[in-house]
């Protein structure tokens, strides 16, 4: 059955089930409409809910609504954007999503690069051949300059870092590099940078362009 209008409403609105949800997905993917669409749907909800006047709940209503929700992961707001881009249900999107924090639990594996570490796991069908992860940097560290020799999609899930164009990047942001694009970022603020990625293949290090970011990077903090 053809994906509608009333379909991804349901859909911006967490309304299906698992098989539902991963059968919208494959198309929006595969329809650049349909993305279109979902983002309007999004926005157009988006404004709804800001439209309306809060309404103070009963004593007995925010209880069940705490109790309901005291498991649910800080990272939640995140999880149908998550399960897009991985290609995944929401129960494991919600279950990997939760394995966040703490930052220094053992789902996080350290990597050649001081301050980061990855937690590395099996994306759907549509990314089954891509590495998928959730990247954490330290507060203040640089990672690395690379080039990227295929596509990415990252999705920022906590924090602010600057790219070397001045960029900055900040929860919620979501964006595709293409092969041959190349960059590097330094975190900012006290907290650690935490983003999804999607990655069609391994990255070239730009270890010339690294040392040059970092010691550019190294005379602003001196001078502070």
């Amino acid at each position: 059955m053809p994906v509608d209008e009333a379909k991804l409403t349901q859909y911006a609105l967490g309304m299906l089930d698992d098989v539902e949800s991963r059968t919208v997905r494959q198309e929006i993917a595969g329809s650049l409409t349909l993305q279109k669409e979902l983002a309007t749907i999004r926005n157009a909800l988006q404004h709804i809910a800001l439209a309306e006047e809060p309404v103070r709940p009963s004593a007995s209503l925010r209880n069940r609504v705490l109790e309901a929700t005291q498991d649910v992961t800080r990272f939640a707001g995140f999880l149908e954007r998550f399960a897009d881009l991985f290609d995944l249900d929401r129960t494991t999107s919600q279950d990997l999503l939760a394995k966040i924090d703490p930052i220094s639990n053992h789902a996080w594996e350290s990597t050649v690069f001081p301050g980061v570490k990855i937690m590395k796991f099996c994306g759907g069908p549509r990314v089954a051949s891509a590495t998928c992860g959730i990247v954490q940097v330290k507060a203040g560290k640089l990672f690395p300059a690379h080039r990227h020799q295929g596509d990415e999609t990252t999705l920022v899930l906590q924090g602010k870092a600057q790219d070397d164009s001045a960029k900055t990047l900040l929860a919620g942001d979501i964006f595709h590099l293409p092969p041959g694009s190349s960059h590097s970022f330094h975190v900012l603020g006290d907290d650690p940078f935490v983003y999804a990625v999607v990655l069609h293949k391994d990255n070239k290090w730009l270890l010339v362009k690294t040392l040059i970011d970092y010691l550019h990077i190294k005379k602003h903090s001196d001078r502070e």
